[in-house]
């Protein structure tokens, strides 16, 4: 999947963020819906200001770029709760630019455009022998997963539940613990 950037041109005169934001919903969560996941989510929301000069009545005009660090989306992750949350810190940058006495106060919204990149997770792979330097330490178990890409779940095991004889060969009892832990990759509610 290439990077996909999609853009709402030009909001609506007039239109609080917030409306506007909310306006939009369905059919972002469908965009990112429709997306192979996982993906790297990143919204960037382009705000147009207005300030008064008192004195001379001049209005003075700048625009405001809100956005948030790219965030990781799972087929797991709830995308209207993602999107709640994302959307509220925008609103509330949005918010202190207006309340921190600066005259400065929002006058349109300029655009919305929603980043999605593909994210490749780091995988596990399978055994790897040690440099000899470190086996002769004899401080590390490097357990021999010749036959799968697990060598995160055997470290994890072998750490938690460890064996007097034999430590790095992967045997029923390391495979029975193995068993106690999730791995699924889901996050428990």
């Amino acid at each position: 999947m290439d990077i996909l950037k999609h853009t709402w041109e030009k909001g609506e005169k007039g239109i609080d963020p917030k409306v506007f934001i909310n306006k939009i919903k369905p059919k972002e969560l469908k965009l990112i819906k429709g997306k192979n996941k996982p993906i790297k989510v990143k919204f960037i929301f382009l705000c147009k200001f207005m300030n008064e000069n008192p004195a001379t009545g001049q209005i003075d005009r700048n625009s405001g770029n809100f956005s948030n660090k790219p965030i990781i989306v799972s087929e797991a992750t709830d995308l209207s709760e993602l999107y709640d949350t994302i959307t509220e810190k925008l609103l509330e940058s949005i918010d202190k630019i207006q309340k921190q006495g600066s005259g400065w106060q929002f006058d349109e919204v300029e655009s919305f455009s929603i980043n999605m990149d593909p994210y490749t997770p780091i995988s596990g792979s399978s055994y790897i022998e040690l440099p000899e330097f470190l086996a002769n330490k004899k401080a590390i178990i490097n357990v021999k997963n010749e036959n799968d890409h697990k060598c995160f779940k055997w470290a994890v095991t072998s750490a938690v539940f460890p064996r007097e004889k034999d430590p790095q060969r992967l045997n029923k009892a390391m495979r029975e613990n193995s068993e106690k832990f999730d791995w699924t990759g889901r996050v428990p509610r």
